[in-house]
């Protein structure tokens, strides 16, 4: 565990946030000098690791983890040139609109998978090689995809978006203000969530009514840990007007 070998189920996502935060000053000295210096590297070594099967020993012996940490610290890195440059990104004519299409039709074949894998009857329209959408390795289709939401939602939802504050997006906020204690709760949900259905079925309605009790928990909990954090002031939501 201590050399972050250990990957169980639902936590392999922490022992690459270690390690991505422990290279990150290292990343902001050289992003400081100059953006290139810091983000040219990290994709060579992005190409070298999807081209050569690079990747972290795991445990038991013959285990990788599951998060390719060669892989992924590139899509860590444009984050973070993206936040040095901020206003300054270079905005192509055309981007928004080709990012749209792309998510439009990731999102089709998204659903129709989903629908395959649930109701077999369904015939699965979109048969690619699953390396292209491969989560370990981090191939390209998963960086464009995740820059193509990047970009629809720069473009399209302004910081002081009136939906930030609606009575669905506010829990959503809230969710977000305490992203890592939700998330750590999602763990022990994920776990609960799949004894309940082991007994009810994975029917559609039994799948239904968990995921619903599961995102009402979450809210409950981020709302309580803002209660808790502001001296027992419950949390109000703001004004739309």
């Amino acid at each position: 565990m201590l050399l972050l070998q250990f990957q169980p189920n639902l936590l392999n996502i922490l022992p690459l946030y270690i390690v991505l935060l422990l290279g990150l000053p290292y990343l902001l000295l050289l992003m400081r000098r100059n953006v290139l210096l810091g983000l040219v590297p990290s994709a060579v070594l992005w190409v070298l690791a999807t081209q050569l099967n690079w990747n972290m020993p795991g445990f038991p012996d013959g285990r990788l983890w599951y998060f390719n940490p060669f892989a992924w610290q590139f899509l860590f890195a444009i984050a973070v040139a993206l936040g040095f440059l901020r206003d300054n990104v270079p905005w192509p004519r055309g981007l928004t609109a080709a990012s749209a299409v792309f998510a439009g039709v990731a999102c089709v074949m998204s659903v129709n998978w989903a629908l395959n894998a649930a109701f077999p009857g369904i015939p699965n329209l979109f048969l690619l090689p699953s390396a292209w959408f491969d989560k370990t390795s981090l191939p390209p289709l998963r960086i464009i995809s995740i820059l193509a939401l990047a970009v629809l939602v720069a473009s399209r939802v302004p910081r002081n978006a009136r939906w930030f504050s609606s009575r669905v997006g506010w829990p959503v906020v809230i969710c977000g203000q305490h992203s890592l204690e939700v998330f750590c709760l999602t763990i022990v949900l994920a776990v609960l969530a799949n004894f309940v259905l082991s007994l009810a079925g994975y029917g559609l309605l039994s799948q239904l009514s968990v995921n619903l009790a599961g995102l009402v928990i979450m809210v409950l909990f981020a709302l309580f840990l803002t209660w808790f954090r502001s001296g027992g002031q419950w949390p109000k939501r703001p004004d739309t007007a």
